[in-house]
């Protein structure tokens, strides 16, 4: 068996034994519910913001930055009966702005994206009779950026210079799955998609020219759309620890496994949060965002990417 192999096995392994060793479960709160319907819904949004400065003479070499990022996350769940709707939003954009000095000894700001990243996800379900902990599904979820990427070289002026390399939904990814979720705990779900759409997405067709290729994640110039069917592993805990419970961690996996492949692969997206509750209003966080995905990048270049961010700010809950 090979090492991709032993990989994936270890990772559904861990799906299934995680929930089992935890001691502390909560569930969410509901709201404007009857006998027949239970509604869950929900949202927090806040924003980090930090500033550093360094004299001209520090000899470790700095920058003066100022970094601003914010967050939404916002849910809305629907259970009649022994049918269910799940809805998930999170979007997480951040900015920093660094303070640098040109060949010249010129003073400039130098603006770029920190964090960019929406995910959307939708499940339908509807349980088995007598097996409540079980249910059929059909999924849809959605991953994209919503503010134009650039990379950066300098000029002769020594001054950062952009170059477009993604926008909305260039590159996006669609994936529609239907198959079988457990849900042994209100706050953990295993899903296997035995059937799942995944379709990739490159709007922007000006990105070709400027990459100076005729392909982008599978996407062929002038195609705008590519499509694989393949099985998808989704997963997600959410707990809450700690006196009063004041900490709280999220995580999220999402993977892709095509049927065809020249070679195997698992597309993979692992989400992943940790906040400590200060005050009502004041909270530290931390955020991860890790992708895998070969088709983004040349062959033998790493397929990991990573974003995270670390901060104190502002949340305000509804």
């Amino acid at each position: 068996m090979g090492v991709r192999n032993l990989g994936l096995l270890w990772i559904l392994g861990w799906l299934y034994i995680a929930p089992l060793s935890a001691h502390s479960f909560q569930g969410t709160g509901t709201r404007d519910s009857t006998a027949e319907r239970i509604k869950e819904y929900g949202a927090d949004a806040g924003f980090n913001f930090s500033i550093s400065n360094t004299s001209p003479n520090w000899t470790g070499g700095a920058n003066n930055n100022i970094n601003v990022s914010g967050f939404i996350r916002a849910k809305y769940n629907l259970t009649r009966a022994k049918t269910s709707w799940d809805n998930n939003l999170n979007l997480n954009v951040g900015s920093i702005a660094s303070r640098r000095i040109d060949n010249f000894g010129n003073r400039y700001w130098s603006n770029k994206k920190s964090l960019d990243n929406l995910f959307i996800d939708s499940k339908f379900g509807h349980s088995f009779r007598n097996i409540d902990l079980l249910t059929s599904y059909g999924g849809f979820n959605l991953q994209t950026q919503l503010l134009p990427g650039y990379t950066y070289s300098q000029d002769p002026l020594g001054r950062d210079v952009s170059r477009l390399t993604s926008s909305f939904m260039s590159v996006g990814q669609i994936q529609m799955a239907v198959g079988l979720e457990l849900k042994p705990f209100t706050n953990y779900f295993l899903r296997l998609g035995y059937f799942t759409s995944k379709q990739s997405y490159v709007l922007n067709q000006n990105l070709y020219a400027l990459r100076n290729t005729d392909q982008i994640a599978r996407v062929s110039k002038g195609e705008y759309i590519d499509n694989q069917l393949g099985v998808q592993v989704q997963m997600g805990y959410e707990f809450s620890f700690g006196p009063n419970q004041q900490y709280k961690s999220k995580i999220n996996y999402l993977g892709f496994a095509p049927f065809v492949s020249p070679e195997p692969t698992l597309d993979s997206r692992i989400d992943f949060g940790l906040s400590a509750e200060i005050s009502k209003h004041i909270q530290a966080n931390y955020t991860l965002i890790s992708i895998y995905d070969q088709d983004l990048f040349p062959k033998g270049e790493s397929a990991w990417m990573n974003s995270w961010v670390l901060g104190i700010g502002y949340i305000h809950q509804w």
